[in-house]
């Protein structure tokens, strides 16, 4: 979260170079020396995808790990008591605590999907067939 997505594109265009990067072991490993992400219109799409997850995950995890830890432990000790299972508890009492969170962090995911300019910009410039076209390109 705290690198630019212009930096993020840059590093990930860096890692998946597959002729002189720093995973060339890697893809040499597998077969995959002459793949490049952005030359076909799905490979590009792909590139713009993982690069987008990779850099919101964290972010993500850390919100939901903050609502989780804050969550009273109360609850889940008095339904043990009345017996309830793992699974019970999940789905009765922790998830429908952490719907308010689920809710913001899906928000701020569709709001950030749409601004994945940035991505498709420095990966592809608009992809192979306009593959990675957005609107704000067009």
């Amino acid at each position: 979260m705290m690198i630019t997505p212009v930096g993020v594109a840059y590093l990930f265009q860096m890692l998946t170079d597959t002729s002189k990067g720093p995973l060339y072991p890697l893809w040499a490993h597998f077969g995959l020396t002459d793949v490049s992400w952005v030359t076909n219109p799905w490979g590009a799409r792909l590139a713009v995808m993982i690069t987008d997850v990779w850099q919101w995950t964290p972010f993500i995890f850390i919100v939901l790990l903050a609502a989780i830890e804050s969550l009273p432990q109360e609850l889940n000790e008095a339904a043990v008591v009345d017996g309830a299972g793992r699974w019970q508890i999940f789905w009765r009492i922790t998830f429908p605590l952490l719907k308010p969170v689920t809710l913001f962090v899906l928000v701020t995911g569709i709001i950030g999907s749409f601004q994945v300019f940035t991505y498709m910009y420095v990966l592809t410039d608009g992809g192979p067939l306009h593959a990675t076209d957005v609107v704000v390109t067009e």
